[in-house]
């Protein structure tokens, strides 16, 4: 009899024990679900995080005709392969060496194809760069060139000269013009009863405004006289000009106040692009 208790005891000892030990393993069953769970919205949500930075793309292409002409709308086509949800984009022109101007900017760029037209107010080339949201600098598309279109009034190459002041003070203006733009230019001439310092020499453009760089002006002493020889030298666009625009003292009140002028090319020996003009005298 006594032993038929003890075994019973046993066998619910037995019992109990295991409700124990499977009531334990189902809680830490339950705990690493959720652990696992928890991990998985972690790896989700930094997935997507990742998935919004890996979609800033960049523009595929830019199309546009080159040349484009002074004054009239010139279309765009922006080719824009970025998906991401923070997908703007700045486009910019080259205005003047190191000045850049805004050519098209957009806060939300579309995914299809873009078009936009700008109008460009004066010829020259002008190089071209862009840069989208979440870059971290601009990147050169190439550059387009602006003509005139047929609006010039200039036919081949001119050359002019006129004598402003011929006074002790002397003044005097050389002008070349280009219809297609030259490459390279060296207009070179004298200045006769020259006295004093340097002479000023100032460049204009065709609107008379100053021009500040992008030529070379030199003057030398000629000979063993006092006399100046200037030299110009630079490049012009198409349908461009220069006005060089010189003062100087004399110590000859009237007659011819310059030698003779020319404007050449860049070749071995070099050629004319228009007439040479003769030395400059105020009309009597």
């Amino acid at each position: 009899m006594k032993n038929q208790i003890t075994s019973k005891i046993l066998k619910f000892a037995f019992a109990f024990m295991f409700i124990l030990i499977a009531s334990s393993c189902s809680q830490d069953d339950e705990a690493m679900d959720a652990a696992a769970l928890a991990q998985d919205q972690i790896n989700s949500e930094i997935a997507a995080k990742g998935a919004k930075v890996s979609t800033l793309s960049v523009v595929s292409a830019m199309v546009f005709n080159d040349p484009a002409c002074v004054g009239v709308p010139h279309s765009f086509t922006i080719n824009n392969d970025q998906t991401g949800p923070s997908n703007g984009i700045n486009i910019q022109y080259e205005a003047s060496p190191g000045v850049w101007l805004p050519l098209y900017q957009e806060a939300q760029a579309a995914n299809a194809p873009t078009n936009f037209t700008f109008t460009f107010t004066a010829a020259g080339k002008y190089n071209l760069r862009y840069k989208m949201d979440g870059s971290t600098g601009f990147v050169t598309i190439g550059s387009i060139t602006v003509s005139n279109c047929g609006s010039c009034t200039i036919v081949g190459e001119e050359f002019s000269g006129v004598a402003v002041s011929c006074s002790a003070s002397r003044e005097a203006n050389f002008t070349f013009a280009s219809e297609n733009g030259v490459g390279y230019f060296k207009m070179q001439g004298g200045l006769t009863n020259f006295t004093g310092a340097d002479a000023v020499v100032i460049l204009y453009d065709a609107d008379d405004n100053v021009i500040s760089d992008g030529y070379t002006v030199t003057q030398v002493i000629q000979g063993g006289s006092s006399n100046r020889r200037i030299t110009v030298e630079g490049a012009l666009s198409e349908c461009g000009s220069i006005r060089v625009n010189i003062k100087w003292d004399s110590t000859n009140s009237g007659g011819v106040i310059t030698g003779d002028w020319s404007v050449k090319d860049g070749a071995s020996p070099a050629v004319d692009y228009a007439a040479p003009v003769a030395g400059l005298e105020c009309p009597n």
